[in-house]
């Protein structure tokens, strides 16, 4: 029993719930919230997840959405430390360019390359890296973003990175999301988790 303030009368009362009440655990789905109408208020929908699988951090098959984050977690486990990078849709060719600054310091510019930068340096052994990517999707345009990055290098260290990017294509939604690493094996736990939004 719960008491329950009735502004129509301006009196307290008493409320018994029943077990009808009770909301089932996982039975709120993106249909059930509404912050506008119809689920409009929803934000950040998880569309695509994948960790490593025979040595690769990939996500396929993601649905059309205008914008993507994109959440990179990267271990190494091994003897061999390596750099990671980004490529989108399989594309290898140099149509990336980017520009960075590592530790906060001058920045970078690369272009036209075959990949975006993820880390500010090598992902040493028993190290980890994080990084985000925020994207503009649109088929009939060049895809513009920018990201973050922070990993433990050397060991004791932290480093930090910040930078923009475009990928070239102006045909294609960004349907996969690749990270290349440039030596080694990526570690366990190593995972990639994409969210989208119209």
């Amino acid at each position: 029993m719960i008491v329950v303030y009735d502004n129509a009368s301006s009196s307290t009362k008493r409320v018994t719930l029943g077990n009808s009440t009770i909301i089932a655990s996982k039975s709120i789905d993106a249909s059930k919230i509404n912050f506008g109408g119809a689920g409009a208020g929803i934000w950040w929908e998880e569309i695509g997840r994948a960790q490593v699988v025979s040595g690769v951090l990939s996500v396929t098959g993601l649905p059309a959405r205008k914008y993507l984050k994109v959440l990179i977690t990267t271990t190494n486990n091994a003897a061999t430390a390596f750099d990671c990078s980004v490529q989108f849709n399989g594309d290898t060719t140099a149509q990336y360019r980017a520009s960075y600054s590592t530790g906060f310091g001058a920045q970078i510019d690369t272009g036209p390359t075959t990949s975006i930068p993820l880390e500010a340096s090598t992902v040493q052994q028993n190290g980890v890296s994080y990084g985000e990517l925020d994207i503009v999707n649109i088929a009939i345009i060049a895809k513009v973003g920018k990201w973050t990055n922070t990993n433990n290098v050397p060991i004791a260290a932290m480093n930090h990175i910040i930078g923009a990017f475009r990928w070239t294509d102006a045909t294609n939604l960004i349907n996969r999301v690749d990270i290349v690493r440039s030596a080694g094996a990526f570690g366990a736990g190593s995972e990639i988790i994409v969210l989208g939004h119209d």
